[in-house]
C-alpha cells in the first residue's frame, strides 16, 4: 500500500514536472542546442532539489556521529551497608531478577541518589536541525560523576519533517560503548 503511494506520488510529481518542465524550458528557451541541454538539468534539479537538505544534512549528522565520544563510566559507587549490602559488605541479591526487586522497594531513594542530568544544545539549524543530548548521571551524596553520555537527533529534512512520525522518523545515534548493568553501579 506505501509502495502505491508512493507511485502515485511520484506520477503526479512528474506529471508537474513534464508541465513545469514545458513551460519554462522547451517553450521560452529558443536554442535547440541551449533547450536540449537544459532539459536533463531541469529533471536532476526536479528530483533532487526537494531532497538536497536531506542527502546533504545526513552526510553532515554521520560525520557529527563519528566524533562522538564514547560512554564513560566513572566507577561504581560506594554505597555502605543498607538495601543493597549488609553490614558485612556481602550483596544482599544473587541473580538481576533479585537486585530488581530490591531497587523497586527503594525506587524513590535510587531515584534521588542517582540524578540524571540532560544538557540540549543546537549543533545544526541548516540545511537540518541536528541536537545534541548530553547526560550525565551523579551520585547526590558524594557529589560524583557515574556516567556519561553523548546522543544526537534529527528530524530530518523538509519532507520527513512534514511526514511526522512513521518509518521516516528522525535520525539518531548514540555514543559508542555500553551502559553498565546497575548493579554494576554500586559497590560496598
Amino acid at each position: 500500500m506505501i509502495a502505491l503511494m508512493i507511485l502515485i506520488v511520484f506520477g503526479i510529481w512528474c506529471v508537474i514536472g513534464w508541465n513545469v518542465c514545458g513551460s519554462l524550458v522547451v517553450r521560452r528557451v529558443q536554442r535547440p542546442l541551449l533547450r536540449w541541454s537544459l532539459i536533463p538539468v531541469f529533471w536532476i534539479v526536479w528530483f533532487v532539489g526537494p531532497i538536497a537538505d536531506e542527502i546533504i544534512g545526513g552526510r553532515i549528522f554521520d560525520a557529527e556521529c563519528a566524533r562522538l565520544p564514547e560512554k564513560k563510566f566513572f566507577g561504581p559507587v560506594h554505597l555502605g551497608a543498607g538495601a543493597f549490602f549488609d553490614e558485612n559488605g556481602t550483596r544482599r541479591w544473587n541473580n538481576k531478577q533479585e537486585f530488581d526487586e530490591i531497587r523497586a522497594r527503594v525506587s524513590d531513594w535510587w531515584e534521588r541518589v542517582f540524578v540524571w542530568q540532560r544538557k540540549e544544545t543546537r549543533v545544526l539549524t541548516f540545511p537540518v536541525v541536528i541536537k545534541r543530548t548530553e547526560t550525565t548521571i551523579h551520585y547526590e551524596p558524594s557529589n560524583s560523576l557515574v556516567l556519561t553520555e553523548v546522543r544526537l537527533w534529527s528530524s530530518g529534512g523538509w519532507i520527513r519533517r512534514s511526514l511526522g512520525t512513521g518509518i521516516l522518523s528522525g535520525l539518531t545515534c548514540v555514543s559508542p560503548g555500553q551502559w553498565p548493568r546497575s548493579a554494576e553501579t554500586i559497590t560496598f
